[in-house]
């Protein structure tokens, strides 16, 4: 679990990631990814945002946690559910998370954006078996291809961890081309990666 976590630091950090050739997320350099994180949190230039040396969060009891989404508003929904039944379902046992709208208040911080700018419609094709009754109320099988349009786009996403002011380390992160439509599931490999993370910090005074 914490190995596959550190691995997706590793890939940021040695920027070993590998994309098909012309594709959005591979014209996107390390520097212009933190960049992005500056700009989607409102940071001066100066704002230290770096790879966390190890995938830990802070013991900090409730956790502050702030949501950045960007325009998401559904992706941001999606969040404040999970935050919401993550407290109801496992606060007693691995510590409450408690939102706050100042991202200089948090511990940690939730980024999920997508960039839209980049995004290019996109043709799949699903085929699907169907069986039709024939002529003599024999049965036969046939193959069915369906073809649907959809916008795909860059996704990024970054669980931060607030160190002080101006100063942020990479927990977890991932990078994808994704549908830019907004679902009840958008946002949830972010999410679970938190998950993840929450429980590795164990139980209150461990």
């Amino acid at each position: 679990m914490r190995a596959s976590l550190c691995n997706r630091l590793s890939v940021l950090a040695l920027l070993l990631v590998w994309f098909p050739a012309g594709s959005a997320l591979a014209q996107v350099s390390e520097q212009e990814e933190l960049d992005k994180i500056r700009h989607v949190l409102s940071l001066p230039a100066a704002a230290s945002v770096k790879v966390a040396p190890a995938p830990a969060l802070p013991s900090a009891r409730p956790l502050k946690v702030h949501v950045a989404t960007g325009l998401d508003v559904r992706v941001r929904r999606n969040f404040m559910d999970w935050i919401e039944e993550w407290n109801r379902k496992e606060g007693k046992k691995d510590g409450v998370l408690k939102v706050v709208t100042d991202a200089a208040q948090a511990h940690v911080i939730l980024v999920r954006v997508t960039d839209r700018e980049k995004a290019k419609l996109t043709s799949q094709t699903q085929t699907t078996p169907s069986t039709a009754l024939g002529a003599g109320g024999t049965t036969r099988t046939r193959t069915e291809r369906h073809t649907y349009s959809f916008y795909q786009g860059p996704i990024y996403a970054y669980v931060l961890r607030v160190n002080g002011p101006n100063t942020l380390e990479i927990v977890a992160r991932y990078t994808k081309l994704g549908d830019v439509d907004e679902s009840k599931s958008s946002g949830r490999d972010l999410w679970e990666d938190f998950k993840k993370l929450l429980k590795e910090r164990g139980a209150p005074g461990q």
